[in-house]
């Protein structure tokens, strides 16, 4: 069977797309192996330069360990989970991953203030308040107020 040039191109064509896919594909492999950078939620980016420093610093220190204790936590909820998927459901073992899973929950919500304290002990009297904003959350006071105001300034109901 003689090659026409046609097909030459097709097949180099062919060839070149290829290359090109195998070089995106493993461009992104790549980019999703690498850890995020660390931005700042969107309420702390008020916070003074020596505040972000100290939170990203603490954000830093905390990662590994963080990242290792909400693993064990999705293991915990997919055990509970395979136990409530059981064609025959175990009361013990409900009960038990149920309150394994608290238990590390409560350690988790500990680590949590212990790390906001430690961070709060660090920042000046005004990246504290920002920090307070930022750890009631959007349903309770301030960040709600500022964000979705009533008439009455108390917020949406």
């Amino acid at each position: 069977m003689a090659v026409t040039k046609n097909m030459k191109i097709v097949f180099t064509v062919s060839v070149l797309l290829n290359i090109l896919m195998a070089g995106v594909l493993a461009g992104f492999a790549v980019k999703c192996n690498q850890p995020e950078p660390w931005r700042a939620p969107p309420a702390m980016e008020k916070l003074s330069p020596e505040g972000r420093a100290l939170m990203k610093q603490s954000f830093d220190q905390s990662r590994d360990t963080m990242r290792q204790t909400f693993q064990d936590a999705r293991q915990l909820r997919e055990r509970l989970n395979s136990i409530l998927e059981a064609e025959t459901f175990d009361p013990e073992a409900y009960a038990a991953a149920s309150a394994a899973l608290r238990e590390h929950q409560v350690k988790i919500m500990e680590r949590r203030a212990q790390t906001a304290g430690d961070l709060a002990a660090k920042l000046n009297p005004e990246d504290r308040r920002l920090m307070a904003d930022w750890l009631s959350g959007p349903g309770k006071g301030g960040w709600r107020k500022r964000h979705f105001p009533l008439p009455t300034g108390e917020g949406p109901g």
